[in-house]
């Protein structure tokens, strides 16, 4: 049945509630993991946000998509116009009182500070708004925290890997 977690994402993010099953031609897979988890009626979508997504989809017409599920999605652009502080209010207006899965998509960040990930992308969150966005999510039952789409391979530097070992 639904759990009664809201799920919070900075671009996408994985869902650690929901068991993925990945075989070869297996219709699951990262671009489908969150119709699955519909239709499945393991998540009620209306508490599941995907905020700062950005470039390119698995499908045209993908964000809409998801939100014919009831998905909550916030693109970047909408973030960075209505200010962090101002998404921050409408989570916790939403999520208060409910257990809280953040599954934070290193995607979301510009390669300036996060270069090792699996798709990077320029334009991305600063260092400091990816601080300002956890540290605003203070007050909120958070049980569960995804560290997602880390790629040692592409951060040629180590600089991220040095980062969060020293965290």
């Amino acid at each position: 049945g639904i759990r009664d977690i809201g799920v919070t994402g900075v671009q996408t993010c994985a869902l650690p509630i929901y068991t993925m099953r990945f075989t070869a031609g297996d219709e699951y897979n990262a671009g489908t993991q969150f119709t699955h988890a519909a239709l499945e009626k393991l998540v009620d979508p209306s508490r599941v946000y995907h905020i700062g997504v950005r470039g390119s989809t698995y499908q045209q017409g993908g964000f809409a998509y998801v939100r014919e599920f009831g998905y909550q999605v916030i693109t970047f652009t909408e973030l960075m116009q209505r200010g962090i502080a101002s998404v921050l209010e409408q989570l916790h207006t939403a999520l208060r009182g409910h257990p809280v899965v953040l599954c934070f998509d290193m995607d979301a960040f510009d390669p300036a500070c996060a270069p090792g990930v699996a798709t990077p992308s320029w334009g991305g969150l600063s260092a400091r708004e990816g601080l300002d966005i956890v540290r605003g999510l203070a007050g909120l039952d958070l049980v569960a925290v995804d560290v997602n789409t880390v790629s040692p391979a592409h951060d040629h530097q180590d600089r991220k890997s040095t980062r969060l070992n020293s965290s």
